[in-house]
């Protein structure tokens, strides 16, 4: 008996908008234009960064028999749902991870099933873009309110700005009893 190495991935594939667990479970998330492939490797450019700590341009490869298409086409656009696995990202197949824009100009229909494809199992790639650019606002804000510096440099300000207007009342209201006495 022979063992031929093939692998099979087993998602557990949430339709439309149940894009929450996918943006906790991601460790970054970004649309990035490739613009280096090879079988097992890929380098995208990054055109809009959602969460996570990256580099651009960003690298990655294809580990796991669950890494994405083994060879991403030169100039497509995705959005991409990513892990680190040795400094390199590496993208499920069972992520949220799609092309928003393909380069296949010579099959139209091929393109247009993908599109619809990907409309039908995640939905508006607008809605999706919105609530991303959602999250990461509210990521920045919650990692900002939550660090101790800020907080601190926050009352220190409050402080200071809580002087500036009693010396500030004190001067104007010295001078207008001064002036009402003088009169």
């Amino acid at each position: 008996m022979t063992f031929s190495g093939s692998f099979a991935c087993i998602c557990a594939t949430r339709l439309g908008k149940a894009i929450d667990p996918d943006f906790e479970k991601a460790e970054l998330i970004f649309i990035g234009k490739v613009i280096k492939s090879t079988d097992s490797t890929y380098k995208f450019q990054i055109i809009e960064h959602f969460k996570g700590t990256i580099g651009n341009p960003v690298e990655g490869s294809s580990f796991l028999a669950c890494s994405t298409i083994r060879s991403l086409p030169k100039g497509e656009v995705w959005l991409v749902y990513g892990s680190y696995i040795n400094q390199k990202i590496e993208i499920s197949n069972c992520s949220r991870s799609r092309p928003l824009v393909c380069v296949h100009d010579s099959h139209p229909e091929l393109i247009a099933e993908i599109y619809r494809f990907n409309y039908e199992r995640f939905g508006s790639f607008r809605d999706e873009i919105e609530f991303l650019r959602k999250k990461r606002e509210d990521y920045q804000y919650k990692l900002t309110t939550q660090d101790p510096v800020w907080r601190q440099k926050i009352t220190i300000n409050i402080v200071f700005g809580a002087f500036l207007v009693w010396t500030t009342l004190t001067i104007v209201s010295g001078f207008i009893f001064r002036k009402f006495n003088e009169s």
